[in-house]
């Protein structure tokens, strides 16, 4: 095993998170490693992100504020949002929207100041953007402030598990995808910014890395999960035609613009007017999500299993004046469909975590010195993510987690003898699992998980569906106990090897997701019960920790300063 220099920070994501940890980190004298699965600046969801990073500007309307934008997300998380965590997003979002662009991000601009559009759910037009690379814009912006700061890069490395020495963090194990070497981290802190878990269902809008790898790798730190049965799915979502190079929630920019679209099902019938007239700016996506899966499980779908959107019922020249923004309509005739005409498939698929590792409005998780920022904590969103709030989120919190994790690390010394030894530990149970006896091959399990995810944990959830989803999932526990017959004998970037990682972490996210699922015995924000439809205030206005342990523990606990009516937590 290769041991590397010590250093005070360890970031796990070069996502927008990760590399806004990184520099908040050095900025206060830390020395900074960031990992990275991937290609830094290419993987992980920032860069895919489309469109809007909300804060409350107040420039599109002077009467938004922070205040206001806090209460919204409040409101979307229905009321069990971490509220410590909601005012500091709510009031920071803003501040951090200008550095990055004085970092670079070139967002667009409308007389002299930034433009702000509208977002479904929020009270006042507050979605900065560039064009419809947004994430992109961002993660530019992010790659030169790094390169200005000299601060180290490492990508192709899997983080594998945090090593603790007496309970508190002291680096992290990761596995070198390019010669197949484990490689021991010491470090004084660890900011975990991996996102989310997406790749754990079938069908999903996230990067290929989002497979749930840091939410498994703080809970077999020991670390508390709050929240995680919300799982938010994006309601409009590529299906047919397939529109290549224009990302999967592409379908869902004929809702944006100004000219409300038609949704219907293959009988023609507008489902979504019936449902909520004026849903276009009112529908949040756990309520449209629901709506189109329904149409799609009950026999009135398209034919490639969503349902239909279009602008094609207004005139022409005022679709071609709405879209051409981001050259929409001109990417469109390029891929040979014509909105002017021709409808579009779009259908659910999964889209963010709202829950994930339990840490408090500095990003601190109840481990010493690991800290998460980004989808891979719960919290800020409570049942529901806002829509639009996700980029402005990981550029708050990335920035708290990494002044947090300097301040951390400051204060204590590394044993490193100590922790090179919990490394060699970890290290070996890890060649275990990769070594094994389980006759399964890597993808088949990593196939199995997503189906029977996406089958009985996904839109709609009842009693029977999580339980035989459990049973499933202790059975694919299983055999990954046993570990991969991958044999001693590997390629540079062993796509096996990778597959196997990633099945271990999957298997435990989508474990935690249903056994918290099934105890939530209501039907809020993300998460829906057929069996519990109705909202329950009265039971259910809290949280579920996740407690890890021999027999770990799911216990309801009012966690998050509710706010009792008051505007500030």
């Amino acid at each position: 095993m290769v041991i590397l220099p010590a250093i005070d920070v360890a970031v796990i994501g070069a996502g927008g998170a990760g590399m806004y940890a990184a520099i908040a980190a050095a900025r206060r004298g830390a020395s900074v490693i960031v990992l990275d699965r991937g290609y830094p600046g290419r993987s992980g969801n920032t860069v895919i992100g489309a469109y809007s990073v909300c804060a409350a500007l107040g420039y599109a309307d002077s009467r938004d504020n922070a205040e206001v934008h806090y209460r919204d997300t409040i409101n979307a998380g229905q009321g069990i949002n971490n509220a410590a965590m909601t005012w500091a997003y709510a009031t920071e979002a803003p501040e951090r929207v200008l550095e990055i662009e004085s970092f670079g991000a070139r967002f667009d601009r409308s007389n002299g100041r930034l433009a702000q559009d509208m977002m479904p759910g929020h009270t006042y037009p507050r979605a900065v953007h560039a064009q419809r690379r947004s994430g992109q814009a961002m993660m530019v912006a992010l790659q030169a402030e790094i390169r200005r700061r000299n601060i180290g890069i490492m990508g192709d490395v899997v983080a594998l598990d945090i090593v603790l020495v007496d309970g508190a963090v002291a680096g992290v194990v990761a596995y070198r995808l390019a010669d197949n070497e484990y490689v021991f981290l010491p470090a004084g802190s660890v900011v975990l910014a991996t996102g989310g878990a997406g790749q754990i269902y079938a069908s999903n809008t996230n990067a290929t890395e989002n497979t749930g790898d840091g939410m498994a790798m703080a809970y077999r730190a020991g670390a508390e999960m709050v929240d995680m049965e919300f799982v938010q799915f994006y309601p409009l979502a590529q299906c047919y035609p397939r529109l290549t190079g224009m990302g999967a929630t592409a379908t869902h920019a004929l809702r944006l613009r100004g000219l409300k679209p038609r949704l219907y099902n293959g009988l023609g019938e507008d489902f979504m007017d019936r449902a909520m007239p004026d849903w276009h700016f009112k529908a949040t996506r756990d309520v449209l999500a629901r709506a189109v899966y329904r149409e799609v499980i009950e026999g009135r779908g398209s034919p490639h299993g969503g349902v239909f959107i279009s602008v094609s019922h207004h005139p022409s020249e005022l679709v071609e004046k709405e879209f051409k923004f981001d050259s929409y309509l001109e990417k469109m005739l390029k891929l040979g469909l014509d909105i002017r005409k021709d409808p579009l498939e779009t259908t659910v698929s999964c889209h963010y975590f709202m829950g994930g590792v339990r840490t408090d409005d500095w990003c601190r998780s109840s481990v010493p010195g690991l800290f998460a920022a980004g989808e891979v904590a719960g919290g800020n969103d409570g049942a529901n993510r806002l829509g639009g709030n996700a980029l402005s989120f990981i550029l708050v919190f990335g920035r708290r987690a990494g002044i947090a994790a300097a301040e951390y690390a400051r204060g204590g010394a590394l044993d490193c003898g100590r922790a090179t030894k919990a490394a060699n530990s970890a290290k070996s149970r890890w060649r275990g699992l990769l070594s094994g006896s389980c006759g399964a091959r890597p993808y088949e399990i990593k196939d199995r998980i997503r189906s029977e995810m996406w089958t009985e944990g996904a839109v709609l959830r009842k009693d029977a569906g999580l339980k035989k989803a459990i049973a499933a999932l202790e059975e694919v526990e299983e055999s990954l106990s046993r570990g991969f017959a991958l044999g001693e004998t590997r390629y540079p970037y062993d796509r096996e090897v990778q597959d196997a990682i990633d099945a271990h972490n999957m298997a435990l996210v989508s474990d935690l997701v249903t056994r918290a699922a099934l105890v939530r015995t209501e039907s809020r924000g993300g998460h829906f019960r057929e069996d519990y439809p109705k909202q329950d205030d009265a039971n259910w206005l809290v949280n579920l920790v996740i407690v890890p342990g021999p027999k770990p523990r799911i216990e309801k606990a009012n966690l998050v300063g509710r706010d009792e009516g008051r505007l500030r937590p």
